[in-house]
């Protein structure tokens, strides 16, 4: 998987979450929404597999990519909102839930 820039500041974003936690290990990390913008967003739908189950609301990736940029900034509203996402294994609708992991990986 080709590295891009959006992945490279996503790193950044990640080291730097790392950091935090190292630093402070018996702290906990109450929120880490001022970390997430649409760049990590896209970073997580880039490394996501495509070819899983269709999301809650129907939709495959193929569908979910023809809107990216309207699907992430709405998703990003809603995470910084506070909304809760389904947690059903390989949709592509909660990909915030999975972009921790995916990214992290």
């Amino acid at each position: 998987m080709a590295e891009t820039l959006g992945s490279t500041t996503v790193s950044t974003k990640l080291h730097r979450i790392a950091m935090l936690a190292k630093q402070a290990p018996d702290t906990a990390l109450t929120t880490l929404a001022h970390h997430i913008d649409e760049d990590w967003l896209r970073e997580a739908y880039r490394r996501t597999r495509k070819d899983g189950a269709r999301g809650v609301d129907g939709q495959d990736a193929e569908q979910y990519a023809a809107e990216l940029q309207g699907n992430l900034r709405g998703l990003l509203e809603r995470a910084k909102a506070g909304m809760t996402f389904p947690r059903k294994s390989g949709q592509v609708g909660y990909m915030l839930e999975i972009a921790m992991g995916v990214l992290c990986s």
